[in-house]
């Protein structure tokens, strides 16, 4: 049953899609100079669900859940293309910062909208692709994605992810998450730990409104906050024509 398949399954799947797939880009980066770059890996929606239905789908309708084995996926597919050109020789290397960039998705899925009116509430923290004209381009700037916390009372420390989608804010646990004591600390309070700025990301939010050519006439266009972020940030301008792949969210 599908719905039984593990998640080291998932990886495995993933694993060999990539490689028979994405092996010359992931050759390019594992070649690239730059140890702390980032770097996209375009992956082939369309190819994934044929090449693993299952797998496909779970990107398409909860890319949230898998989008974590994609990337392990990536990084494993790195070691072995690495290995196998016997990297030390040839000067390749593992980068850290790589992001699977989806596209081409199936052109019948629901996930393929003709304009933003008609996005729905069952679209949240799907995977949709539209077709845009870019308005507005905001300025780069850097947002804080890795921070630690201490427990006032007990003074666990436990680091927190920020939402890049949300500007970086980072979200607070209700109750202290320290785990092992007999009596687990129930405080709510907590302070950060002082020290150097932690690992930050370039991030870039650009307004985007859908095609004049895609909406009835007389309609007025609707508009969309898209964030940009690593390598993407920079890669359009006003008057640009875009298709916007990612996972919508409300604001």
């Amino acid at each position: 049953m599908d719905d039984d398949i593990l998640p080291s399954e998932i990886v495995a799947e993933l694993v060999d899609f990539l490689s028979r797939n994405c092996s010359d880009r992931i050759e390019d980066i594992l070649a690239a100079a730059d140890e702390s770059g980032h770097y996209g890996c375009e992956v082939n929606v369309e190819q994934l669900v044929l090449s693993s239905n299952f797998v496909g789908l779970k990107v398409l309708n909860t890319p949230d859940e898998v989008l974590p084995s994609l990337y392990q996926a990536l990084d494993e597919v790195q070691s072995n293309v690495c290995e196998d050109l016997d990297g030390e020789q040839q000067k390749l290397s593992v980068k850290r910062n790589v992001h699977a960039r989806l596209y081409n998705l199936p052109k019948e899925s629901k996930q393929v909208k003709q304009n933003a009116s008609m996005l729905r509430s069952a679209d949240i923290n799907t995977l949709i692709s539209i077709n845009v004209t870019i308005v507005r381009v905001g300025a780069v700037m850097i947002r804080e994605v890795l921070r630690e916390y201490e427990c006032v009372r007990c003074k666990h420390k436990f680091t927190l992810e920020g939402d890049i989608s949300a500007k970086g804010s980072f979200l607070l646990p209700t109750v202290c998450p320290s785990e092992g004591s007999q009596k687990k600390c129930q405080s709510t309070s907590f302070q950060q730990v002082e020290k150097d700025i932690g690992e930050c990301r370039d991030y870039q939010e650009v307004k985007a409104q859908e095609k004049v050519g895609s909406i009835d006439v007389g309609s007025v266009p609707s508009s969309l906050l898209v964030v940009l972020t690593d390598d993407l940030v920079d890669c359009c301008k006003p008057g640009d024509d875009a298709v916007v792949r990612n996972i919508a969210s409300i604001e």
